[in-house]
């Protein structure tokens, strides 16, 4: 994969991705996609995990489990559910909302450039 990054992501960069691989060990290793340098990614990654509405899904196993799990590990890198997603659709009720997450790539340079810059503003409330 690093190999692969190096030479072909330096003018695409990974915005989404796609996990639909049932089991949590193939979860994680697939999660791996998301371990690489900040600058292959854009700051918001997509991603649709597939196999999270099964019964026996749940928050310590399956691909579910292994994106909780890989976030943990990676504190750079944090997979959330997007929560907000099924207001900004037309069609509210399409099964697949509840499968998108965002990783937020937090050693981004954008990321870095925000929130370095940044500085601290007090405001005044002339009616306290």
């Amino acid at each position: 994969v690093e190999s692969y990054s190096d030479q072909h992501l330096l003018v695409c960069k990974i915005d989404f991705v796609s996990i639909d691989v049932d089991y949590y060990s193939s979860s994680m290793s697939s999660l791996e996609v998301l371990s690489m340098k900040p600058n292959n990614y854009l700051p918001l990654v997509s991603i649709y995990l597939d196999d999270i509405q099964d019964d026996f899904h749940n928050s310590i196993c399956g691909v579910l489990g292994a994106s909780i799990d890989f976030s943990k590990k990676n504190e750079m890198r944090i997979i959330e559910k997007n929560n907000f997603l099924r207001t900004k659709r037309i069609f509210k009720n399409a099964p697949w909302i509840d499968h998108m997450f965002y990783a937020h790539i937090l050693d981004h340079p954008v990321r870095n450039k925000l929130t370095s810059s940044r500085e601290k503003i007090i405001f005044e409330n002339p009616h306290i």
